[in-house]
């Protein structure tokens, strides 16, 4: 598989059975050691939220080359729970393989958080692999007429066996409501948006309207600016900043309970099978 290294095109595209997706990232390092897949098929879409990791300054080379072999693995398939994972598998083969690594001793590998969202006949479902530190989040509906935002967390996730170098792979298999979305983040920027590991009231605010309201394209770009900003007001250590958005087509339901945090989405994977 060629590796050859080509930053990603960031680009909203709406064509994966009506689910719409969309990606932004800010580099504070020259070059910039993040980057974004944001892509659909046939079959759905998918995208991805990539943190390059090297003491060789080879950084921006492995968010690069991952983010190619993602988007070659992922092209013409379903993007579920197996292929996201093999996509995974073969981007760190090839960041390690490549001959400006190869013969380095330092490590170099990328830490990936990547969804993919498809549709059967039982309705949509999304599958979340990460691997590292980057994080996701789903926007849901909740009572009153309001949305609110809840982070896949760990506890959430199960360990894959295949695993890859150094890094360990977790996944999710979630039903996904009509109107829902996914955001995808890398540390650089989650950490000046929840400086706490939760949204404060006002960036949980600003960012969940600009998600309604906007396309995923738009809405990637304006979380990452704002990231950027809160990064440079704060005087936090200034980190590459890379969101990635997917976008369920329909309006959101109120429910008609009100949702616990994270329990309600244990019950979500519990009563569903792994392939619907």
């Amino acid at each position: 598989m060629s590796t050859e290294w080509k930053q990603p095109k960031h680009e909203q595209l709406d064509e994966g059975r009506g689910i719409q997706v969309g990606g932004a990232t800010i580099g504070f390092s020259r070059p910039n050691q993040d980057a974004v897949v944001a892509r659909t098929n046939q079959y759905g879409a998918f995208a991805a939220a990539i943190d390059g990791v090297s003491d060789s300054y080879h950084g921006e080379l492995a968010a690069n080359v991952a983010a190619n072999t993602i988007q070659s693995v992922l092209r013409n398939c379903i993007p579920h729970k197996e292929n996201l994972v093999e996509s995974l598998v073969k981007a760190n083969r090839n960041i390690l393989n490549h001959p400006f690594v190869k013969n380095e001793e330092e490590a170099s590998e990328a830490m990936i958080t990547l969804a993919g969202i498809y549709q059967n006949s039982k309705g949509f479902f999304a599958d979340i692999v990460q691997a590292g530190n980057t994080v996701a989040y789903l926007l849901r509906a909740a009572p009153r007429q309001r949305t609110e935002l809840v982070k896949i967390s760990y506890d959430l996730l199960e360990p894959d066996r295949l695993g890859m170098g150094i890094l360990g792979i977790d996944t999710l298999h979630l039903p996904m409501q009509p109107g829902e979305q996914l955001i995808l983040m890398t540390q650089g920027a989650y950490k000046p948006l929840l400086p706490h590991g939760e949204f404060s009231s006002s960036s949980d605010t600003l960012i969940m309207t600009t998600l309604r309201n906007t396309s995923p394209a738009k809405a990637a770009t304006i979380i990452a600016k704002r990231a950027q900003r809160l990064a440079s007001q704060s005087g936090q250590s200034r980190e590459d900043i890379t969101v990635a958005v997917l976008a369920i087509p329909g309006q959101l339901q109120e429910p008609d309970i009100v949702p616990e945090t994270g329990a309600d989405l244990r019950r979500r994977v519990k009563d569903q099978p792994l392939n619907p």
